[in-house]
């Protein structure tokens, strides 16, 4: 990396210039050919111009640009014959599902072809302010832009899918249930992409008093332009056909019997490396108004209340560009506000407490694939109110030991309508979509301490206990093929009972996850530090030693809370030399 700053001649402006060059090899690599999984490269570039400062008209332009490009991370599938739980199927005797730490492959190996992943970063900001005391005021405009496309290898790895081959006319047709023998079966590589593209604009103009006495406010207005495109694709090669063949699903339990017609003939192309056949293609515009403002008093030097309001507008137009002919998706529209109230007290410069109640929201949406069920097609809008109290203390000033910082917080937060992702319950449609459950209920708790009991020694330790759990009344629709349901009604580890969603088409069976904990969420993260600075000088340089060791434990890869991964513990340490300007770090 490298950084350019400093004034402009002999003008008042000033001027930074900055570039980084930033690779890493990987978290592992491919058992067969050795090439690196889960590396990258990032470039980065920066330029800001500005003149001025707090007291007078200010002036700030900036652009910004980024290009990274990311290699296939480590990855591998887990063979259906390890399923431990959900429901039998009853010809092929598997489970539906995996409970337990999922096992980490010896050996990962992914497809050759698959290429690497890009994205590429845009973005341009100006600011400008006035101040005029005891006024102030400020505006903002920036236009960014970003486009990344994620490359993957579907099947997970060079064994490929088992897939029969029937013959059209013959073999692919004939009674329901008849057994028709397979002509063979073949292995399938599956590749998938996804293209994104987003362009937004933003601008936001506040105005603020500050009279200088225990009051303060200000009041802004906010609007927000977002243009985004998305596309999915899929690549099968085309080789493993002959004229007039077809692929049918490879069923375990009668692999040479011809089954369902199988989707991925659709995906067929070419040349997997190159070429894709999009399964998906969506745009959406999203514009947004916002006015919001904030309310600061300060009854007496040690204790200060601040509000805040933002009241907002959002209308979401989405198109299907796969399905042009198909009835338009109508408008989304949503208006919402988020107040927050917080008390601040300070008894001294080193002590501060807090305590704090906000409202969040997100809007809804709509799932724009094509075929989705009516039911799955939109998904609604959800909110949280949270609750803080926590308490900073720093040590005494110019100590050279004992207490550096201590901080407490504990937190609740009741999150209503909660958005989550599963995969659709549509036939045909194997896609990931978003959909709402009752709501999710966390408390949690967070410490964090420095203490030196030396001069030269320094000790830090922070702590996180969170417990989020799905609210009662919360089901997960997407999880009814992991628990078993479409084999039969019970499974071995899903507490299971009829939809209590109003808006559902009938009285199904679905996963109850009341209680259970919110997926991809640890329950317990650990972390602890050691610095050393010793009054040893080689070469009149300054040495520091800094080891940090951090850990987390498992989290749920599903609301049903069966397969969990991710415990992992991290080691770093350092060694510094520093001498005034050069530094030298390992």
């Amino acid at each position: 990396s490298a950084a350019l700053s400093g004034p402009v001649g002999a003008s008042s402006w000033r001027r930074r210039l900055a570039a980084s060059h930033r690779e890493a090899e990987g978290t592992n690599h491919d058992a067969i050919d050795g090439h690196s999984l889960g590396g990258y490269q990032r470039d980065s570039y920066a330029l800001t111009l500005e003149r001025g400062d707090a007291s007078r008209w200010s002036f700030r332009a900036s652009a910004r640009r980024g290009d990274i490009r990311l290699e296939h991370p480590a990855s591998s599938t887990l063979d259906p014959a390890l399923y431990d739980c959900g429901a039998r199927d009853p010809a092929s005797g598997l489970w539906s599902y995996y409970c337990g730490r999922m096992p980490l492959a010896s050996r990962v190996t992914i497809s050759p072809e698959v290429p690497d992943s890009r994205q590429r970063v845009s973005q341009v900001a100006l600011h400008l302010a006035s101040p005029l005391a005891p006024w102030r005021l400020e505006a903002e405009a920036s236009w960014y832009d970003a486009h990344a496309r994620s490359e993957r290898d579907f099947d997970g790895g060079r064994a490929a899918i088992p897939l029969g081959v029937c013959r059209s006319g013959l073999t692919c047709g004939g009674a329901a249930g008849a057994a028709r023998p397979v002509e063979r079966i073949v292995g399938v590589d599956v590749l998938s992409e996804t293209d994104q593209r987003l362009e937004q604009w933003t601008e936001e103009l506040r105005l603020q008093r500050d009279p200088g006495s225990r009051v303060r406010w200000m009041l802004g207005l906010a609007a927000t332009q977002v243009r985004e495109r998305n596309v999915g694709a899929f690549a099968l090669g085309g080789g493993v056909l002959n004229a007039g063949e077809q692929l049918t699903a490879f069923l375990p339990a009668t692999p040479l019997r011809v089954g369902p017609i199988s989707q991925f003939n659709r995906l067929l192309v070419a040349d997997p490396s190159r070429d894709r056949s999009i399964n998906s293609s969506s745009s959406s515009d999203r514009d947004m108004l916002a006015v919001f403002g904030t309310w600061d008093y300060a009854p007496r030097d040690t204790l200060s209340i601040r509000a805040e309001l933002r009241v907002s507008r959002e209308r979401e137009r989405i198109a299907n560009l796969l399905a042009p002919t198909a009835p338009p998706i109508p408008s989304q529209s949503f208006d919402d506000a988020t107040p927050r109230l917080s008390l601040d007290w300070h008894p001294d410069a080193n002590s501060n407490g807090w305590l704090s109640v906000a409202r969040g929201s997100r809007s809804g949406g709509v799932n724009a694939l094509t075929g989705l069920d009516p039911d799955e097609q939109g998904y609604g809008p959800e909110h949280n109110w949270t609750w803080e109290a926590g308490w900073r203390q720093a040590g005494a000033t110019g100590a050279e030991h004992g207490l550096r910082a201590l901080q407490l917080v504990a937190y609740y937060v009741d999150w209503r309508n909660v958005q989550i992702t599963g995969f659709a319950n549509t036939p045909g449609v194997n896609a990931q979509i978003l959909r709402n459950a009752r709501g999710i209920i966390a408390s949690g708790l967070e410490a964090s301490i420095r203490y030196a009991p030396l001069r030269t020694l320094e000790l830090d330790a922070s702590a996180s206990l969170a417990r989020p759990r799905f609210r009662a009344g919360s089901e997960d629709l997407s999880s009814r093929g992991f628990c078993g349901l479409t084999l039969g009604n019970t499974s071995s580890f899903c507490t299971v009972g009829l939809t209590r969603n109003p808006g559902s088409a009938g009285p199904i069976l679905v996963p109850w996850i009341d209680g259970n904990r919110a997926q991809r969420t640890p329950e317990h993260m650990l972390a602890l530090g050691l610095s050393l600075t010793p009054d040893y000088a080689p070469l009149e340089g300054r040495l520091r030693l800094r080891v940090d060791a951090a850990w987390q434990d498992d989290v749920f890869d599903r609301a049903v809370d069966g397969a969990r991964a991710g415990e992992r513990t991290l080691l770093d340490a350092r060694i510094g030399w520093t001498r005034a300007p050069w530094s030298i770090e390992l």
